[in-house]
């Protein structure tokens, strides 16, 4: 989180000698970086950059292309755990990285499924239903912070999104590659994640209503 730089009191005497920030024995942090020199926004926005670049090339009919598209995308996936590991680690959480980071992940997702629809390599159906579930989550977190609460992130939050980055990645390559089944790895993940992407969304979905009933704001929500 960025934090305002220290503040100085102007001297109320004759001004000599060194700045008062400069003497010995006083501590003068530095100066906080801009956001966008930040290392974990950078990665932030790294992931926003490959959206357009996995629309625009996965689609391609150029099977290398296709491949590297998939490590591209693994790399981004992994920057998402990295990324929060910096900020918290330098202390440099901002409320616009905080802001962009869960856009930039499900960008990511969503562009990626968005794409194996168009290969026909994942059914249609399931594809739908693993974004309408990321919506809908997203929506009863919001609506959370907007009454004054949080909803953290389950542990079968957590396996969920490893499971859905391993079916994309693996259903990204789809075939043999290097004496590895990606094709069959990946439908094993997709229906891990498909079961894991139901149950935690069932659970967000009773967190709130706990909480919620707790501070009594149910009734503010079905009109009574």
């Amino acid at each position: 989180m960025e934090h305002p730089g220290p503040k100085f009191e102007a001297p109320t005497g004759p001004r000599s000698g060194p700045p008062s920030s400069l003497r010995t024995g006083d501590q003068v942090k530095p100066a906080q970086t801009p956001w966008v020199y930040q290392l974990p926004n950078q990665l932030t926005l790294a992931r926003l950059v490959v959206v357009p670049f996995l629309l625009l090339a996965y689609p391609l009919d150029y099977r290398p292309l296709k491949i590297f598209c998939a490590f591209v995308f693994l790399a981004a996936v992994l920057t998402d755990a990295l990324d929060g590991w910096l900020a918290r680690k330098r202390q440099t959480v901002s409320a616009l990285g905080a802001l962009l980071d869960p856009i930039a992940d499900k960008a990511l997702i969503a562009a990626s499924l968005v794409l194996l629809a168009n290969e026909d390599s994942l059914w249609t159906w399931m594809i739908g239903v693993l974004l309408v579930r990321d919506i809908t989550v997203s929506g009863i977190r919001m609506v959370a912070l907007e009454q004054g609460f949080s909803i953290d992130v389950s542990v079968f939050g957590k396996l969920k999104t490893i499971a859905q980055g391993t079916m994309i990645f693996c259903l990204m390559i789809n075939e043999p590659l290097w004496g590895w089944p990606y094709r069959e790895v990946g439908w094993i993940a997709a229906w891990v994640s498909l079961g894991l992407s139901l149950y935690s969304g069932w659970k967000y979905g009773e967190e709130y209503l706990a909480q919620a009933r707790q501070r009594g704001l149910i009734g503010n929500i079905f009109g009574g």
